[in-house]
């Protein structure tokens, strides 16, 4: 059922109360509220009679199910009024909801919807209602069942329809809602419904929309009539049947408008589509006066590109006294861009409403002007006045890539022009042309740029087939007037600032092509004048240097041979100091340095030029004022560096005011008692010389003399000084770094003789630092020796060195052949040597020593420094290397507190092993449980003891023991009667055995070693230090063919020279280890990273790294290569020379590097016996000999240190 409101309120209203007396009595109805929430009231019966119960509600949704809306009221046959003041837009609304069961609902007591059944029903209905406030009412009955009552007033989105079945919009519509965004129906030969027949029908649609505010196209589709509304407002009308297409500008104010379209449909095809949308190109508005007022006349045009002559816009704006605007949103890049184009008469261009470009005189103009524009999105808004004559407008924004092109299909620059910007004058079409409306000959174009010029001489160059005029401010500068092919070259004068320069290019026949560019001479600019004032117009030509002899003529046909003047200039970077300027004129001269006047010849004649002038760094200008009077004409002039030592003479003792200028080979003067120059005194003068040197780096000896006063100045640092008035001879050392230094030298002469020699020698030999401290702090006193054999005794090297308490450091460049070298001398008290930085010896005890050490030094030059302190008695120290040559053995001694039986019972007690099989191993009968086959089990009761013999007398070999779930077995050799009545077993055991005290002692006491030769007795060889092995020996001969270990010499030396270990014993324990260099952990292992973890890489899988073990650490006998290759990962052993090089570390690190340094210490440790040793078993260090034997016994060259224990 659908309900619209009427103008018969009335009628309706008392018809409505008349009829519901009878159903729903009213009389308790009460005022509706106006708080925006529902007004109940509830009744204990289904007629609304009796007290209600009144209740409030913020929303018809209510759902009391199988219950009911108060306890009072029953769950069934119950009734209720809701009522609410509600606000409304106009148009149509749907009422939507669910009841169970009856409902009626009321409007302004206008009844709008009703459920008469019970049951459950959905409520779906479009209703219209006017705008504003309205009561509304809502009746409800519930019989049996489920209880249930939502409504609510709904406003469409899209287009609401209202279809009548008439072509005068009468009587109930069909009300629809159409959701799209724009307005779009084709019935063709249907209709929008059932009861809307296919002809003579009408519709009203309507929708609120938000404008963004201006003009707007209305376009579409329409068959027969339509009208649109905006706000109730008619802006557009079709009044006549047929099909029709709709295109309108409308210009709409910004914010939300109602629209509202009626339709009429009569015969044939039924149809309507409209929408709105911004126009994306120019909109226009033109006014039939010239002061933009009144209702304009709206088009839209792709363009602004009007001729309109004597003619107008439209039929309704007069040929003259007419305006117009121009409104796009236009998209620029950013940038500078040329406003082009034509106008007449008047305009004005504003961007985003600011003033850009402005014409506001009548005429004909060219608009030709570059703005800045900043990226986006832009309002342009132009505003056009015509006022007489022919009307018309062009313009465009043209891109600036530094010309704005002009092309005319003509040589005469007629018509309206091509636009088009390019980067650079220097178009070569050839037999083409600029663009496809352009003819290959016969056309003309015009380029313009707006040119930043910083002042002066310019070089104009370019090409031009075929004419050509340049104009800088429209004052033309260059012309070309014949066809053909031209190249040009033409110097301009051009003051600085901001210049418009405008080409005009001619194209006849043939090929076309233009190029221009204005560049600074390289050379020198030269302006020549007919006369000697420099006035007038000049004569301008480049030249590469300033090497010119006119002789009798002139530089240029108009200049004269005699009484002509000349500006010659030119930009020159200086690195700065003090230059000279050589040559030659005739006649007169001025030098200005950035115009300032710093030479000058005021006399007529032949001149020759040689003379300092100081510039500071960097680049200057530098000018020659020229004049010649009669005779031959000539300029010379050169810029060139000193090559000696600059002087400047002062007329005083302060280096103060105007000096006189000299340039002098070397520092070697004796002027007596008479003075460099006439115009400096004798006495009381003062002078400076500069010079910038070259030092190899090192100590130089300043050697000369001086009387008075001299500093020696470094690169501007104080390195020598004499202070007093006199004669002085200068012999003091000071040290340069290499390279080149500014060396300055300052010297003032008091009264008497005048006199300064000095010169820098480069000292050779020990370069000596003495410190008046023991700690080699603060500044010291520089000296040079040929050799170290110093004895000061009580005194000191310099006077302002303490006889006691002070440090020196000695440094050296050495060669050496490489090999072991032997360092020998004297010191007192204490005494450090470092050859390429690592110390090779110390002495750090107080005292007088002698040195005897040796130290394997590789073959080359290498920087030794001695670091040398002396506290208190006498000072001396000697130093010297000698080479050792062939085979060199050296006998230490160390004493211990300990006696050799002490030893031998530590041992002992100890359990030292000796090598199975040494003695007979017995076993009392009683300690088998069983016997069979020969074999006997071990009674697992306790631990038995094998011995030497049968009887509990002799030596007690070792303890076995068994268990019952680890039975232990002997296979027994013979059956003896024990002196102990007890019957004895001789066994086969197979493992180590107690060492026997006499065993022991035979192998610990040194004495037993008479031999220094043997084999065994290389258990006492120092393997701290170097041996001195020769590597091109040791590579021939231990090395060859060892697999990764062949050539490796240096490397094992250099591991020995890191970690203090003997480089022999070294490669003993790597050929040991790798199988001559052949092991798998020596010839490198795959390693394969996965998330941050190592392991072995597959066969056949790509490694990530290599990692090499050259000594088998971490080489488990459970995990030999896995463990050991990992534990080189984590070293990162990725060579085989960081392997030797980093394992040597873990070599020495924990017997040789803490004192236990021969193969004697490491096993019986007599500093402290039983403790630390590196094996149980006796024979260890021997056995250990034989591989460092082998390495020894196929050298010739090396150095042995033994260090022989002596026991208490």
């Amino acid at each position: 059922m659908i309900i619209r409101f009427s103008k018969y309120y009335l009628l309706s209203l008392l018809w409505v109360i008349g009829l519901f007396s009878v159903f729903y009595p009213m009389s308790n109805v009460e005022a509706a509220t106006t708080n925006g929430e529902w007004q109940a009231q509830y009744y204990g019966d289904d007629k609304f009679g009796g007290e209600p119960i009144v209740k409030s509600h913020a929303a018809l949704d209510l759902n009391w199910g199988s219950n009911s809306p108060d306890k009072s009221i029953p769950k069934d046959f119950f009734s209720a009024r809701f009522t609410n003041v509600m606000e409304f837009e106009n148009g149509v609304y749907r009422l939507v909801g669910e009841v169970d069961d009856k409902v009626r609902v009321y409007i302004d007591n206008q009844l709008i919807y009703e459920i008469d059944k019970a049951g459950h029903h959905m409520i779906d209905e479009w209703v219209e209602v006017p705008v504003g406030k309205h009561e509304v009412h809502v009746e409800y009955v519930e019989l049996s069942g489920n209880a249930k009552l939502s409504l609510a007033f709904e406003k469409p989105e899209g287009w609401t329809a209202k279809y009548y079945d008439n072509v005068n919009f009468k009587g109930s519509p069909l009300i629809k809602n159409h959701l799209s965004e724009e307005l779009s129906h084709n019935w063709g030969s249907e209709s929008p419904g059932s009861a809307i027949p296919t002809n003579y029908f009408s519709a009203e649609f309507e929708k609120d929309i938000t404008f963004k505010g201006g003009v707007y196209h209305l376009t579409g589709k329409v068959d027969d009539l339509a009208k649109v509304y905006i706000d109730n407002k008619l802006v557009y009308e079709i009044n006549k049947a047929g099909s029709h297409t709709v295109s309108k500008l409308i210009e709409v104010p910004q914010g939300n408008h109602q629209v509202r379209v009626q339709y009429t449909e009569y015969t044939g095809g039924a149809k309507i589509a409209l929408d709105f949308t911004q126009p994306e190109g120019w909109v226009a508005k033109y006014y039939n006066n010239v002061d933009l007022q009144g209702t304009p006349i709206i088009k839209e045009h792709d363009e602004l590109n009007f001729s309109w002559g004597y003619n107008s816009p439209a039929s309704t704006i007069p040929t003259n006294y007419f305006s117009a605007t121009f409104e796009n949103d236009i998209s620029f890049k950013g940038g500078q861009y040329y406003i082009a184009g034509n106008v007449d008469d008047a305009v004005n261009v504003y961007i985003d409403g600011q003033l850009v470009y402005g014409i506001n005189n009548a005429g004909n103009h060219k608009l030709n002007k570059l703005i800045d524009i900043s990226p986006g999105t832009h309002k342009v808004y132009v505003e056009y006045k015509e006022f007489t004559g022919a009307a018309g407008l062009s313009l465009d924004f043209i891109q600036s890539n530094g010309w704005l092109a002009k092309y005319y299909p003509n040589e005469k620059f007629k018509g309206t022009p091509i636009y088009d910007s390019i980067s650079n004058l220097n178009q070569n079409w050839s037999g083409g042309s600029p663009h496809s409306g352009i003819p290959s000959d016969y056309f003309s174009a015009e380029f313009v740029k707006n040119m930043n010029f910083e002042g002066g001489v310019y070089n104009l160059t370019g090409k031009a087939d075929d004419l050509i005029k340049v104009y800088i401010d429209d004052k033309l500068v260059y012309d070309i007037n014949s066809a053909g092919n031209h190249t040009f070259n033409k110097l301009v004068e051009i003051s600085k600032g901001n210049h418009e320069v405008r080409v005009q290019f001619v194209e006849y026949t043939g090929g076309a092509k233009v190029s221009l560019d204005f560049t600074r001479p390289d050379g020198w600019v030269a302006k020549y004048y007919n006369n000697t004032k420099l006035q007038g117009s000049p004569v301008i030509k480049e030249h590469t240097d300033v090497n010119l002899n006119w002789k009798s003529g002139s530089p240029a046909p108009s200049i004269p041979a005699d009484n002509f003047s000349a500006i010659i200039e030119k930009n020159i970077n200086f690195e700065g100091g003090m230059y000279k300027l050589v040559g030659q004129v005739d006649d007169k001269l001025k030098v200005y340095v950035d115009n300032k006047l710093v030479y000058e010849i005021n006399q007529p004649g032949h001149h020759m030029v040689d003379t300092l002038i100081e510039i500071p760094s960097g680049s200057h200008q530098i000018k020659y004022q020229y004049v010649e009077l009669s005779g031959n004409a000539k300029l010379s002039l050169d810029f060139d560096s000193p090559q000696g030592w600059v002087a400047k003479y002062y007329k005083n003792k302060d280096l103060q005011g105007t000096p006189i200028l000299k340039e002098h080979d070397s520092l070697s003067f004796d002027w007596g008692y008479g003075s460099p120059a006439s115009s400096i005194p004798s006495d009381y003068f003062s002078a400076s010389y500069e010079r910038t040197l070259t030092f190899e780096g090192g100590i130089y000896q300043l050697a000369g003399r001086s009387d008075d006063l001299v500093k020696v100045y470094i690169d501007n640092v104080l390195v020598y000084d004499i202070t007093q008035p006199g004669s002085h001879k200068l012999e003091d050392f000071i040290e340069v770094s290499k390279g080149k230094h500014d060396v300055r030298v300052e010297y003032t002469e008091l009264t008497g003789g005048a006199k300064l020699s000095l010169d820098f020698v480069k000292s050779a030999g020990w370069v000596a630092k003495y410190y008046d401290n023991a700690n080699m702090q603060g500044t010291p006193v520089l000296k040079v020796h040929e050799q170290l054999n110093f004895s000061w005794e009580s005194g000191s090297p310099h006077h302002t060195i303490p006889a006691n308490y002070f440090s020196a450091t000695f440094e050296n460049e050495l060669t050496f052949e490489g090999g072991l070298y032997r360092l020998i001398g004297n010191v007192d008290d204490l005494v450090k040597v470092y050859v390429d930085d690592k110390l090779v010896y110390e002495m750090a005890d107080k005292g007088s020593h002698k040195i005897s050490d040796y130290v394997n030094i590789s073959e080359g030059t290498h920087n030794v420094r001695v670091e040398y302190a002396e506290y208190t008695g006498a000072a001396n120290l000697s130093l010297d290397f000698v080479k050792q040559k062939g085979i060199i053995k050296e006998y230490q001694s160390t004493s211990y507190s300990t006696n050799l039986q002490s030893m031998v019972n530590t041992q002992v007690n100890a359990k030292a092993q000796i090598d199975p099989f040494t003695y007979y191993t017995y076993i009392r009968s009683d300690g088998f449980i069983s016997i069979s086959n020969g074999v006997g089990t071990l009674d697992y009761n306790y631990n038995w003891a094998l011995r030497d013999g049968p009887g509990t007398n002799f030596w007690e070999v070792t303890r076995i023991s068994s268990s019952k779930s680890n039975p232990y077995s002997l296979r027994i050799l013979d059956e003896v009667k024990g002196n102990d009545g007890y019957t004895w077993y001789e066994v086969n055991y197979y493992g180590w055995q107690n060492a026997k005290p006499s065993a022991i002692e035979q192998l610990v006491n040194p004495l037993n070693y008479s031999n220094k030769d043997s084999r065994e007795y290389l258990q006492f060889l120092k393997l701290s230090g170097s041996t001195g092995l020769d590597i091109s020996e040791v590579n021939s001969t231990v090395l060859a063919n060892k697999g990764i270990l062949t050539n490796q010499a240096a490397t094992f030396i250099q591991a020995g020279i890191e970690y203090n270990v003997n480089e022999a014993y070294l490669i003993a324990h790597a050929l040991l280890e790798t199988g001559n260099g052949t092991s798998r952990l020596a010839t490198g292992v795959g390693i394969v990273v996965e998330n941050g973890t190592p392991r072995l890489a597959n066969s056949g899988e790509k490694a990530d790294k290599y990692v090499y073990n050259m000594y088998g650490i971490n080489a488990k006998d459970s995990c030999p290569l896995e463990c050991g290759a990992l534990y080189a990962y984590e070293k990162e052993w990725f060579t085989p020379e960081k392997a030797i090089v980093g394992g040597a570390f873990f070599i020495a690190e924990d017997y040789i590097s803490v004192g236990q340094d021969t193969l004697y210490k490491m096993r019986w440790n007599p500093e402290s016996p039983g403790s630390h040793q590196y094996a149980t078993d006796i024979g260890w260090a021997i056995k250990q000999t034989f591989m460092i034997h082998q390495v020894y016994s196929q050298l010739f060259n090396y150095t042995l240190i033994y260090d022989v224990p002596v026991f208490n």
